[in-house]
């Protein structure tokens, strides 16, 4: 019976401490390097430490990286002490020729900065500096003094991370992600090691040993007599080791495409045995109207997914944008999507393989269902007939009202009637979607969205001083304030209802009875929660259109 390889448990990846042993075997274990040599891999594959000066008591660990052409490995391998001294620092030489400290001659090849921590003279925060190419080839985004990158499905992934207290850090980037790096460049990266440890041995001979391998060059020594007290000996380990570039993944986003594999979804059911059809969703392999793959199933036939698919980016609003029509991620990537009669998603065979990231497609692909439903009509006319079809999405209007409203009222007092909402409302409200699940619970997060836009929001204050008023209640301040420019207090009535089914509809407390009552006269009762929602905003929309008709009639 073998044991799974389980990292850190049954296996360990291969490092200096393997190759080496004199200095880890060494009698007084207290001074064996053997934990900083555990760290120097030839082939890391996980955190790599590029930048590091830690001091414990009186020992010290210190690491510093450079990238090398391969002209300068055999120069920075000629010695055990560091090869760059400019790169970080700006100089002048002989008070002409300036060192801009991205760069340096090293044996026959050249070393670029990479990366360094600069303690800012202690008046601020350190703050970790890093190769501006490395950054930009990854597209990197800075987060305090840790980078992260996005790739083309729009996920984050961590780069770069630092840890620093008081004067001492460690900086360590992902492995991988650096070596794609080294292979784009053509270079190499050079880790450079200086590990001092201290410890109250008994007098022994001086001992030295150097080892050299096709990726490392190190020198140690232990030696006694030295002048700490109570600390009378010490060793060190001394070198360098290069990391080379690989291929492969991962990848930034903008060099992803082209050598992924397409998932299979099912487009069909075979009418006479039951069984399911599936195509691939490669663009190059379905048909056109143009002759092409002409066997092969149409680039536009649907597929249909279970609406629960669209949960995971219903839950993430700060990165996806859903519609009734699309959806997207950030600025990475966007497909049209559709809503058949039975509530599902539909998308079409091509686009699942031209427009949607590799990465997401066994996230749909789980969610695959057969054919049920109908496609939406004003979907078919537009897609199929050419024809301008369909109004617009409720809460789309319902935004695009509450945006007129405030604008109207800007005009004709000087300030909005709704404040600004807090930074997460407004994300929720710029994303509200209808939801996908059918209970009633899916309701209730969409309905306190828009109590808070539509109710909490309006400006009592301002509202109370123009009409030197003492009521206390928002939605009477808003109909008083309609009365006063002479328009109907009726056009409130949707709001009204709004806030009612917040407050004894079950939303914010426990209703009962009353939720069918109030359900009923708000009218929604009977519909699903995706149905109730758009119904909502409509009737929202509509009343923040007719408020808005009415700032603007007494403007002019």
């Amino acid at each position: 019976m073998t044991i799974p390889k389980i990292d850190g448990f049954t296996s360990r990846r291969r490092s200096l401490a393997d190759e080496w042993l004199e200095p880890t075997q060494f009698e007084h274990p207290a001074l064996a390097p053997a934990v900083a040599m555990a760290t120097i891999e030839p082939y890391p594959t996980d955190w790599l430490i590029i930048e590091q000066y830690v001091r414990r008591d009186h020992d010290s660990d210190g690491v510093s990286t450079a990238t090398i052409s391969s002209g300068a490995r055999d120069e920075a391998f000629s010695d055990h002490s560091w090869s760059t001294s400019s790169l970080g620092n700006f100089g002048i030489v002989d008070d002409t020729e300036v060192e801009l400290g991205l760069s340096e001659s090293v044996g026959e090849g050249f070393a670029e900065f990479f990366c360094q921590v600069q303690l800012n003279h202690g008046l601020r925060p350190p703050t970790v500096e890093m190769s501006q190419p490395f950054l930009w080839f990854w597209d990197a985004i800075r987060d305090g003094n840790d980078w992260f990158y996005v790739d083309s499905a729009g996920v984050e992934y961590p780069l770069v991370r630092s840890t620093i207290e008081g004067d001492n850090y460690t900086v360590e980037v992902r492995a991988l992600e650096f070596r794609r790096y080294l292979a784009q460049r053509g270079m190499l990266g050079l880790i450079q090691h200086d590990h001092v440890l201290w410890a109250a041995a008994p007098k022994f001979e001086l001992r030295q040993h150097d080892y050299e391998s096709d990726w490392c060059t190190f020198t140690w020594h232990a030696a006694h007599g030295q002048p700490i007290p109570q600390h009378p000996a010490l060793s060190r380990l001394l070198g360098k080791n290069i990391i080379t570039g690989i291929p492969g993944r991962p990848v930034p986003a903008w060099l992803d495409y082209g050598d992924h594999d397409y998932e299979d979804f099912i487009i069909g059911v075979n009418d006479e045995t039951g069984a399911l059809i599936s195509f691939t969703c490669d663009p190059d392999k379905v048909s056109n109207y143009f002759g092409k793959n002409p066997d092969a199933p149409n680039y536009l036939t649907p597929v249909h997914f279970d609406p629960k698919v669209l949960d995971r980016y219903l839950d993430d609003p700060d990165r996806y944008s859903v519609s009734s029509t699309r959806l997207s991620a950030l600025d990475m990537w966007s497909i049209s999507i559709g809503r058949t009669s039975t509530g599902d998603v539909d998308v079409y065979l091509g686009d699942l393989g031209r427009d949607m990231p590799w990465q997401e497609q066994a996230h749909w692909r789980a969610h695959n269902i057969p054919p049920r439903g109908r496609m939406n009509d004003d979907r078919f006319r537009r897609d199929f007939l050419g024809q301008f079809a369909g109004e617009q999405d409720p809460l789309d209007a319902l935004r695009e009202a509450y945006r007129a409203v405030n604008e109207a009222a800007k005009s004709r007092f000087g300030w909005p009637i709704f404040r600004p909402l807090g930074s997460n409302d407004a994300v929720a409200f710029a994303k509200l979607h209808p939801p996908v699940l059918t209970t009633e619970r899916a309701l209730v997060q969409p309905v306190l969205v828009l109590a808070k836009a539509l109710v909490d929001a309006i400006d009592s204050k301002t509202i109370k001083s123009l009409l030197e008023s003492s009521e206390q209640q928002s939605l009477r301040l808003l109909e008083l304030l309609l009365i006063d420019v002479g328009g109907d207090a009726s056009a409130v009535q949707p709001i009204r209802h709004l806030y009612r089914l917040r407050s004894s509809g079950g939303v914010a407390h426990l209703a009962g009875e009353s939720r069918a009552k109030i359900h009923a006269a708000v009218g929604i009762a009977g519909l699903s929660p995706a149905d109730a929602l758009n119904k909502l905003a409509n009737d929202l929309a509509g009343s923040l259109t007719q408020i808005a008709e009415q700032l603007r009639k007494s403007d002019s």
